[in-house]
């Protein structure tokens, strides 16, 4: 099962971007929506999703028909025995990713959360600010926690202003302003 893992995980995402793309038809259209409307974000990513997902699943493949297709003589098995080791070694590694994956959820269902009530520029200043945390490489020094609370305030009012100016699209507000 683990061999399929690629697979499996790919063809999962290949479904929810294909559902994503499909409900993002469902998005009413306002007068404002004439050239770039309030469709085509999500529809780009949805695309996007499942392209990216289709990647996952040839490599998959790809990587299942090398793995059978390689010899079974007896060096080759101590090779292999061996690769084993350290993929068990590797286990400690794949279990602090899955912890990762599954913060990287959790602050994305909470910048949802907090769209509503703070608005958009807050909470994606926020979200901005803790997944560059938890993508970064170990415990981020002082100076690297500056340039990630700038950059995110600055992506922030940039993609404000692009939707906001530039494609006339209005963003969610916080409800106390």
């Amino acid at each position: 099962m683990k061999k399929y893992k690629d697979i499996i995980s790919g063809s999962f995402l290949f479904v929810v971007g294909l559902v994503y793309f499909a409900l993002s038809f469902t998005i009413n259209l306002t007068f404002i929506d004439r050239v770039v409307g309030s469709r085509m974000f999500p529809q780009i990513i949805g695309i996007l999703m499942m392209a990216l997902s289709l990647y996952i699943v040839v490599t998959g493949i790809l990587s299942l028909k090398k793995s059978e297709a390689a010899p079974k003589d007896e060096s080759e098995k101590t090779l292999m025995e061996k690769g084993e080791e350290a993929e068990n070694a590797g286990e400690d590694t794949s279990r602090k990713g899955a912890i990762k994956v599954l913060l990287v959820l959790v602050s994305f269902g909470l910048y949802c959360l907090l769209l509503d009530g703070i608005g958009f520029s807050i909470s994606t200043v926020l979200y901005l600010f803790s997944q560059m945390i938890l993508m970064g490489d170990g415990k981020p020094s002082r100076k690297r926690l500056v340039f990630y609370a700038v950059l995110s305030l600055l992506v922030s009012v940039f993609i404000y202003y692009l939707f906001n100016t530039g494609f006339n699209l209005i963003l969610p507000k916080a409800s106390w302003f």
